[in-house]
């Protein structure tokens, strides 16, 4: 088991729908990425950014915290 970003994961998500990071409603088509703070289709594959975390968060031998920084880009204008 591995932590990223304080949600835990148990196995590599095969679809976006099984991430536990994915929020979403039972019944909705769509969720929300807490991860990359995106909106996502249940039923699509892991995008290949969350193969490689998962990926080198479990070949660590797990219960390690994995943080992925946000970065975003802001022009302002004053």
């Amino acid at each position: 088991m591995i932590a990223i970003n304080d949600i835990s994961f148990n196995e590599i998500p095969e679809f976006c729908g099984n991430c536990p990071a994915l929020l979403s409603g039972r019944y909705d088509k769509m969720g929300y990425c807490s991860l990359f703070e995106k909106q996502k289709s249940k039923c699509v594959s892991i995008p290949k950014r969350c193969k490689t975390i998962f990926a080198k968060g479990f070949e660590t031998g797990g219960n390690d915290l994995v943080i992925v920084s946000k970065h975003t880009n802001y022009e302002y204008e004053f």
